[in-house]
């Protein structure tokens, strides 16, 4: 959904925002971690992981909230940073495919996030009619709340989800990523990225 937020800050001013309905959510015990299917996403927070604000572990209940968005012909999601794929290389661009925002809070909403020393793998499922295939290379970029900016948070190669795996309908193609940051979380695919090739990739300057 979109609305127009009218407000004053020197002078009215209309600003048209998107709203995502939070499709998961759930309350876990930091020391045990947990996982979720969240839509077209698998969240898994590992034990022990998540940071207060002050850089400190946490320990104690924390309350996770996932929304997801899919781009489509009529609502297609933000343009991506570029991306330089090898040393040298020219820089290419990529449009975002999906997006997943994951909101961890602990104790009268203490905002937390991944400790620097930890990992949380996020799988996403991908349409099997859309833009990608198996091998091919998505970029997952997660925003920066302080600098309002987008940053290369790592890549994952698309793969067919393995056999068991229930996956979401019409969506047999999986990538995960083991993310160092939550926020709102957006992967592409760079033109020229198929193959596991990304092992040199940065963000163009």
């Amino acid at each position: 959904r979109t609305t127009t937020l009218t407000y004053l800050n020197g002078g009215r001013r209309e600003r048209i925002v998107n709203l995502y309905r939070v499709v998961a959510t759930t309350t876990f015990d930091a020391a045990m971690g947990s996982s979720l299917r969240a839509g077209e996403a698998d969240v898994r927070l590992p034990a022990n992981a998540l940071m207060d604000p002050s850089g400190q572990r946490y320990a104690g209940p924390v309350t996770v909230a996932v929304a997801t968005v899919s781009a489509t012909p009529e609502a297609p999601l933000p343009l991506l940073p570029d991306v330089v794929l090898e040393e040298g290389g020219e820089p290419v661009s990529s449009v975002a495919l999906i997006g997943v925002s994951v909101t961890l809070r602990g104790t009268d909403g203490l905002p937390l996030q991944v400790a620097p020393d930890r990992r949380s793998p996020l799988t996403i499922y991908l349409p099997d009619d859309g833009p990608v295939a198996a091998g091919d290379v998505l970029f997952a970029w997660s925003l920066d709340e302080r600098t309002n900016e987008l940053k290369l948070g790592g890549d994952c190669t698309v793969e067919v989800a393995q056999e068991g795996v229930e996956t979401p309908p019409g969506r047999s193609l999986s990538c995960t990523t083991a993310l160092a940051h939550y926020s709102w979380n957006f992967w592409g695919r760079a033109s020229g990225a198929s193959g596991g090739g990304s092992a040199k990739a940065k963000p163009a300057a």
